[in-house]
C-alpha cells in the first residue's frame, strides 16, 4: 500500500504543478490579448484625430477607422 501512495504521489504532484502553470500561462495570454486590443484602439485613435485634423470630409477614411475601433 506504501509503494501506491508513492507512485500516486509522484504522479499527482508534477500534475498539479503543470495544472497550476497552465492555469498562469493562461492569465498571460488573455492579458496579452487585452493588450494587444488596447494597442490597436490607440493606434486607431490616433490614426482618427490625424485624420480629422487633417482631412475631415473624407468620410470614408473617417468611418475605417471608426469601424476599427470597435474590433
Amino acid at each position: 500500500m506504501a509503494g501506491v501512495e508513492r507512485a500516486r504521489n509522484r504522479v499527482t504532484e508534477p500534475y498539479f504543478k503543470l495544472e497550476k502553470k497552465l492555469l498562469i500561462l493562461e492569465n498571460v495570454w488573455k492579458t496579452v490579448d487585452i493588450l494587444r486590443h488596447i494597442s490597436r484602439i490607440q493606434i486607431a485613435s490616433k490614426r482618427l484625430v490625424s485624420q480629422l485634423n487633417r482631412d475631415a470630409d473624407d468620410l470614408v477614411k473617417l468611418s475605417t477607422i471608426i469601424k476599427e475601433l470597435g474590433w
